[in-house]
This record gives C-alpha cells, sequence and structure tokens, in this order.
C-alpha cells in the first residue's frame, strides 16, 4: 500500500491559490494609476520528493498605455521552487507575462485586481491555501515577487472650455505637465480650471490616460473707483468682495470708494463724483470696466498727468461729453493719455468737448492716435478740441472721421494748439 501511494504520489496534485497584492505607494491625485489584471486561480504542483513547483503564470495589463517592466526579483520561500528560470519581460506589448515552464495558468473566474502608482517598486506577495486535506486551509508564502516599471505613453485630448463660445483642445501625452493659461473675461475674476471632479487647477495640470474636459471657473466682479491719497492715484478696479474705505486694496490704502461705474448710477451724483478731484495726479484703469458713459469723467482734474485707460472698454459708451475735458489743466510738464488707439465708439452719440482744454498748459501731451476711431453714430462734435494743448506741438488727424449724423460742431477746434486736422463736414 506504501508502494502504491508513493507511485501515486508522482502525479500531480492540484490545489487552488489566490494572490494578495499590496500597495504602500500613494499615487498623486492628479496622476492616473496603473491597472493590471492577476488571475486568482493558479495550479500548484507537489512532486513525489517532497518539493513544490509554481509552473507559470501572468499579469495582463488592463490601462491603455504599454507598461515598461525593469529589474524583476523573484524570492522563493517554504519550499516552493520555480520551474525554471525567469524568462525576460517583453515591453512595450499589451500582455506582459512572468513567464516559466510547462505553463500550467489556468485563469480563474475571480480576478485580483492591483492599482500600482507610476515609477513606484513594487512587491507581491502569493500566498499558497495549503487545503487540499484539511477544511481549515492555513495560509503559506509561496513567492515574493519585486518589480520596477514605467509607463509608455500615448497622445489624449485636453479640452479648455473658457467660455461656451471659446473652446481649446490640445493633444497632450499622459505623464505631461500643461502649463495652465489665465483666461481674462469681461467683469469676473477667474478662480481657475474645474475638472469633471470637481478638483480646481490654476497653474499647471498632469495629464492622466485619458481624455479631459476643464471648465474655467468665473466668480462675478463689481466695479469700483477708488481712490488712494498715498500716490494721489485714481483706480478703476473690479472685486468679488465689496470694498470699503480704509481698507488695503493692492497695497495701497483706500480713501474714498465710488461705486456705479459701468451703469452710470453713480451714488449721490449724477455726473461722476471724482470730478473737479483736486488731489488726483494719476489715474489707471486697473481692471476691465465697460461703462455706458464717460461723460465728465476726467473733467478738470487739473492736476492729473498720466492717464492709463488701455483696460478702458468704451464699446457699450453712448456719450463720451467733456471726457478730458480741462485734465491736466495745471500741468506744465507732461501729459499722458494711453488707451484712446483701441476705444471702441462705434456706439457713442455725444462727444461734446471731450478733449477741451486737455494739456492747455502742458510743454508735452502725448496721446495715442485717434484717427481710426468709428464716429458714425456721434451727433455732438462741438468743441472737441477747443483750446487744446495750446503749449504743446501735437499732431492729431480726424479727417477719416465719420461725420454724417453730426449735428452740432461748433468750434471744434477753436484755439486749439498744435495742429488738428478736422473731418469733413456733411453739414
Amino acid at each position: 500500500m506504501k508502494r502504491v501511494y508513493r507511485i501515486l504520489g508522482i502525479a500531480w496534485l492540484l490545489l487552488a491559490v489566490c494572490f494578495v497584492g499590496k500597495m504602500e505607494a500613494k499615487a498623486s491625485e492628479q496622476n492616473e494609476n496603473v491597472s493590471v489584471t492577476v488571475p486568482s486561480n493558479l495550479q500548484i504542483v507537489f512532486l513525489s520528493d517532497g518539493t513544490n513547483m509554481v509552473s507559470d503564470f501572468e499579469i495582463e495589463n488592463q490601462s491603455v498605455v504599454p507598461i515598461h517592466i525593469t529589474n524583476v526579483v523573484v524570492t522563493p520561500y517554504n519550499g516552493w521552487r520555480l520551474a525554471s528560470k525567469q524568462e525576460e519581460i517583453r515591453v512595450n506589448q499589451k500582455k506582459l507575462a512572468f513567464v516559466f515552464r510547462d505553463k500550467c495558468l489556468q485563469e480563474g473566474e475571480n480576478l485580483l485586481q492591483l492599482t500600482i502608482p507610476e515609477q513606484t517598486k513594487q512587491n507581491i506577495d502569493i500566498q499558497i491555501f495549503r487545503g487540499a486535506w484539511s477544511k481549515e486551509c492555513p495560509k503559506e508564502k509561496a513567492f515574493e515577487m519585486s518589480f520596477e516599471y514605467s509607463l509608455g505613453t500615448k497622445d489624449f485630448q485636453l479640452t479648455l472650455l473658457s467660455t461656451e463660445e471659446s473652446v481649446e483642445r490640445v493633444s497632450v501625452c499622459n505623464g505631461e505637465v500643461v502649463k495652465l493659461s489665465v483666461p481674462e473675461r469681461m467683469k469676473y475674476e477667474f478662480l481657475g480650471w474645474e475638472d469633471e471632479e470637481g478638483r480646481l487647477y490654476k497653474e499647471e495640470f498632469l495629464m492622466p490616460m485619458h481624455d479631459v474636459k476643464l471648465t474655467a471657473k468665473w466668480q462675478w466682479q463689481e466695479a469700483y473707483a477708488i481712490y488712494s491719497s498715498a500716490d494721489k492715484m485714481l483706480r478703476f478696479v473690479r472685486s468679488s468682495t465689496p470694498i470699503a474705505a480704509g481698507e488695503i486694496y493692492r497695497g495701497q490704502k483706500v480713501d474714498v470708494v465710488y461705486t456705479g461705474i459701468e451703469d452710470d448710477t453713480y451714488t449721490s451724483r449724477t455726473v461722476a463724483p471724482w470730478t473737479w478731484g483736486g488731489e488726483i495726479c494719476q489715474v489707471e484703469v486697473v481692471d476691465y470696466i465697460q461703462p455706458v458713459s464717460t461723460a465728465y469723467w476726467f473733467y478738470a482734474l487739473r492736476q492729473a498727468h498720466t492717464f492709463d485707460l488701455r483696460k478702458l472698454d468704451t464699446s457699450r459708451t453712448v456719450n463720451m461729453t467733456s471726457m478730458f475735458s480741462d485734465a491736466g489743466g495745471q500741468v506744465t510738464d507732461t501729459v499722458t493719455v494711453r488707451g484712446l488707439q483701441s476705444f471702441d465708439t462705434s456706439n457713442v452719440r455725444y462727444m461734446g468737448a471731450v478733449f477741451r482744454y486737455l494739456g492747455r498748459n502742458a510743454k508735452t501731451v502725448i496721446m495715442d492716435d485717434v484717427s481710426g476711431w468709428n464716429t458714425a453714430s456721434v451727433e455732438d462734435m462741438g468743441y472737441v478740441f477747443c483750446m487744446s494743448f495750446q503749449k504743446a506741438d501735437v499732431y492729431v488727424d480726424c479727417s477719416k472721421w465719420d461725420t454724417s449724423s453730426v449735428t452740432d460742431h461748433e468750434n471744434f477746434t477753436m484755439d486749439t494748439g498744435g495742429t488738428v486736422i478736422e473731418p469733413k463736414w456733411a453739414s
């Protein structure tokens, strides 16, 4: 009987096993992990000489990019051994195999999913269930396997949705860091780029292994005019939170706050309340604003010598009456007005005295070219340059201005200094 048992012991006895994967490293929230599939049923061979042998098993890559395997080390435990020396792992293949002799692997129904982060050394313990003769099924480690790997790359589509009308699509490889732009939108503060999971990115984005849509997140901002006595500057700004006098805004203490900037509903005034501002020496439009009227905005700011209006959007502006009337009137050196060239004046109807007395005592007046202004809707052009630039050598060409709607152009250039070429009057 014992001899018969020894002969039967030569036959292979099969046991079910399962793999238990361990992952110590935590992946970045922005980084897509690699998913691989490991069969949970494996044939284990017991030989008559008392040794145990694992014949073959595979790991299949379930991700959309290839995995490059290097430095594979397999350590046996508890009398187990490999059937043969491990062969080299194939790289750049969809299926990555750890191949031993005899190919006894049989894929089971239950698969163990392993998730492993990029550029991480990974150890996998294989636990053997010795349950052929016992219902308790005590566990015994058979092998410990470690390997290093890196990911291949593939192009995925990154969609940047600034607004419903502004969409940008670019191809980006997984693992590539994308420097995110900072879009601008009138009357809104940009908070960042939001993905479909609600995560917000501001400066850069690490591309995962799938297509991504990032949507610009905006917050409404109200427009204010604020005056700071420390630098004697009037600033036009936007803010998502109310600005109050006494606060520090962008490094400067705010002394006076004005509202109603864009809709012409100034606090307790029907004309811009900062007019006649004798202390104001500089004016800057810091954030884009879009007023319906700029009438008398810089009227009698006689000490003001610098006007930076490059972010003043006049596309909705209807009334520009006396906008710069007597601005810089007491400045004897240089008056500078920037931003005029980009003004959209297509909706302006009233332009009377817009530059009257501008820089009348200044030695030098620097202002942008206004020859390209669209004046087709303007009705009032009276006193536009009346008594401007009286001591400065200035050249202004208005010869291409459309005067088809003008009903009043009285004293357009009366006593004006420098050279101002008038339009061709339709009437």
